[in-house]
């Protein structure tokens, strides 16, 4: 996985209030964490990081370059929290990671190809969207592909059919499905004759004022 590089700004005041400001200035509060270190309070550009991320998505390698701090941590987004109403960010968490240590993480499916099912008008049905890995930190990939171009109608392509690297580690059950080719919706004919007799099938009954004009001419 490519690291990108992020400038951010080590806070040195917390509270709503404050946080509030950062954001009135084209900020997004920050914090960064790890199993060695003390939570550190940062403010980040949104403009920068919507630039760095367009593309990526939240699976990204990070160096964060702390102003005043020698040190560039390598780290991942582990959280964003998001306004439901505006969409724009309001808290970002980063995670601390060391290069040689693996973690765990969620990476996105992307699928690729034409199922020669769809042909016959079969269905693409996603299972999943994302997959745990582990993996070391540079070794996480952007997304994983899954081809469905060889399914047929009615099969499947599940964890065990991938082939990755071998430095990375799938976490899900390699029974489940990713993606799925089913068949299109068709009524069988015995169906339809069940509806017909049912008079499922009829023409709608007039309603409003045709059908009071109606109930007129039958009076007169």
């Amino acid at each position: 996985m490519e690291i990108k590089e992020l400038k951010v700004v080590k806070r040195e005041e917390k509270g709503k209030k404050y946080a509030r400001r950062i954001r009135s200035g084209g900020g997004v509060p920050a914090v960064l964490y790890g199993h060695d270190i003390e939570a550190m309070p940062l403010a980040v550009d949104a403009g920068e990081f919507h630039r760095l991320t367009k593309g990526s998505g939240r699976h990204l390698l990070i160096k964060l370059k702390i102003a005043g701090v020698k040190q560039s941590p390598a780290a991942i987004i582990k959280a964003i929290q998001q306004d439901p109403i505006r969409d724009n960010i309001l808290h970002i968490d980063f995670l601390k990671v060391k290069m040689d240590e693996k973690i765990q993480s969620n990476v996105a499916v992307s699928i690729v190809g034409q199922a020669v099912g769809m042909a016959e008008g079969g269905i693409v049905q996603h299972g999943l969207w994302e997959l745990q890995i582990e993996a070391l930190p540079g070794d996480i990939p952007k997304n994983i592909e899954v081809d469905i171009s060889a399914l047929q109608v009615g099969e499947h392509f599940k964890i065990k059919n991938l082939i990755l690297p071998a430095d990375v580690k799938i976490l899900n059950p390699e029974d489940e499905v990713i993606v799925s080719i089913i068949p299109p919706p068709t009524f069988k004919e015995e169906e339809v004759a069940e509806l017909e007799e049912e008079g499922l099938t009829a023409e709608p009954e007039v309603v409003g004022e045709e059908a009071g004009a109606e109930d007129k001419t039958e009076t007169k």
